[in-house]
């Protein structure tokens, strides 16, 4: 078991570049059974499991952003604020990927092709 002090500097150590591997994280999870699911076979998902699949990515999302937001709120170091900043923005850009997917699934009919 890690000690307190230690595991609060490991969580401190990521906390700026939490907004980037969260979003990533959650874009993947969408990616794979979202836009997958749409796409693949006849037998796809609906558009409400693609939108449940779409929220769970998002709160992923969220999760991470809002780390990355406290270090830039919080946090004096120059270097840990501009990762922050880049991961914040990396979590919108991912964010903005994430739905694509679920609106692919409410244009294209099931069965499509």
């Amino acid at each position: 078991m890690v000690p307190l002090n230690r595991r609060s500097t490991l969580v401190a150590g990521f906390l700026p570049w939490a907004g980037l591997s969260a979003s990533f994280l959650g874009l993947a999870i969408v990616h794979q059974w979202g836009s997958d699911g749409v796409f693949d076979s006849c037998p796809s998902y609906p558009p409400a499991a693609v939108g449940l699949i779409l929220l769970l990515g998002l709160a992923i999302a969220v999760a991470g952003a809002l780390g990355s937001l406290m270090v830039v709120r919080r946090d004096a170091s120059v270097p840990r604020r501009f990762i922050a900043m880049l991961s914040l923005g990396a979590a919108c850009l991912f964010a903005l990927a994430m739905v694509l997917p679920f609106t692919a699934s409410l244009i294209i009919p099931i069965c499509f092709g």
